[in-house]
């Protein structure tokens, strides 16, 4: 037995050495957290302390497949969390050239102030 799916968990009963086990990333996982070896216990430990079937994405004698799935997850996750922060920092900037461009009042200028400030901080980081 090589390699088990999620719904496969009957499999378990004839596992006795260390797999490799690949997680769903949940939106800010490194690499360490997703990826991991084990033995059934140990799995069994994580399943009781609250891991749910639907985040085990692969389990595998394979290092390399588990390493090369992992790390294919964290990409994804991290071109989708960038897109979004792309989007809502364009969305930001349109707001606050909106605002600016306007005389909309002392309320309106310490918001388009505000977010001059969350615009310096997110490109600062991205």
């Amino acid at each position: 037995m090589s390699e088990l799916t999620p719904m496969d968990f009957t499999a378990l009963a004839n596992w006795k050495e260390e797999k490799w086990v690949v997680l769903t990333p949940s939106g800010k996982s490194e690499l360490g957290d997703i990826l991991f070896k084990t033995n059934p216990y140990g799995l069994m430990l994580q399943i009781f302390g609250g891991l749910g079937r639907h985040k085990v994405m692969l389990i595998t004698d394979d290092e390399k497949k588990a390493t090369d799935t992992a790390q294919l997850l964290i990409d994804v996750q991290n071109g989708v969390a960038q897109e979004a922060i792309k989007q809502v920092t364009d969305c930001l900037r349109e707001a606050h050239d909106w605002m600016a461009t306007r005389n909309l009042g002392e309320n309106a200028d310490r918001i388009a102030k505000k977010m001059s400030q969350v615009l310096l901080v997110v490109d600062s980081r991205w």
